[in-house]
Formats: structure tokens, sequence, C-alpha cells
């Protein structure tokens, strides 16, 4: 799923992989492809969440989510 090869079947399929910007700088990503996003300037301000902030979103949803959807 990390590897050069994974990343770029997530990026094929539309998807922004993580390590995107580390494959553009070893020039494995290629122009079709990356064409299809936003340059790499904007691509670099992209932010992933941390574990602990998945794990307190979960927390919150998993609380809340019956009184928000019943």
């Amino acid at each position: 799923m990390y590897s050069d090869e994974g990343q770029l079947i997530w990026l094929k399929s539309g998807a922004f992989p993580a390590r995107y910007n580390e494959l553009v700088d070893a020039g494995k990503v290629p122009a079709a492809l990356a064409s299809a996003l936003p340059d790499k300037a904007t691509m670099a301000k992209v932010k992933f969440p941390t574990l602990a902030q998945i794990t307190k979103a979960k927390e919150l949803v998993t609380k809340d989510w019956a009184n928000a959807v019943a």
C-alpha cells in the first residue's frame, strides 16, 4: 500500500497518495497522472490527521452517533 507501486495505484484511482511529494521529487509520477492533480506547491499544503486526532474523532462520533442520526 505504501510502496511506490501501491502509491501510484492510489494516484491512478484518483486518490491523493500519502507519499505523493516524495514520489514527485524522485521523478516517479508520470506526467499524465501529475497533471490530474493540483500543482506540487498546493499539494504540499495538504495535511493528514495524526493518530491522536483520528482517535479523538472516533471517540466523538461513537459517543454522539445515536443522538445525531436518531
